[in-house]
């Protein structure tokens, strides 16, 4: 494998090491944490965390994006007839609608359900729902890549 490949490849599980682990803490460690606490201290305590994983996030987001994008496209895997007329390309079109799924729930959540909510004009049901989807969503794509890799 040419060594730029194998340096994407890297950079690629890097960004998903630091995106799923950092989702995984959040949801599973931080947030069932933050329910112990007074709603103050609770509302407080999971923003801050929001706030301070938000750039290490999207900078993983962008860092696995980019990659995957080099790797697609120097592998001549940019092709609308591939991603839909070949196996291999459905489920790397699947796994590709499941990422757009999630920069899209990710920008809501960061960008206008969390800022609301922080206000007092949002509803947790809906984040609590915005957030399971996205952690779903966000354990799916691994695994679709681990089938994509053999």
């Amino acid at each position: 494998m040419p060594a730029d490949l194998v340096v994407a490849r890297i950079a690629h599980i890097f960004g998903a090491i630091v995106w799923v682990g950092g989702m995984t803490f959040l949801v599973a460690v931080a947030v069932p944490y933050a329910r112990s606490l007074p709603t103050e201290a609770r509302i407080a305590t999971v923003s801050a965390l929001g706030r301070r994983f938000r750039p290490i996030g999207w900078s993983a987001l962008v860092l696995l994006v980019g990659s995957g994008i080099y790797q697609m496209s120097r592998m001549g895997l940019l092709s609308w007839t591939f991603l839909t007329r070949t196996g291999y390309g459905r489920l790397l079109l699947v796994k590709l609608i499941v990422v757009s799924v999630i920069l899209a729930l990710v920008a809501l959540h960061d960008f206008v359900l969390g800022p609301r909510l922080r206000r007092g004009l949002g509803s947790r049901t809906t984040m609590v729902a915005l957030a399971r989807t996205n952690m779903a969503l966000t354990l799916a794509v691994p695994v679709i890549g681990v089938i994509l890799a053999h």
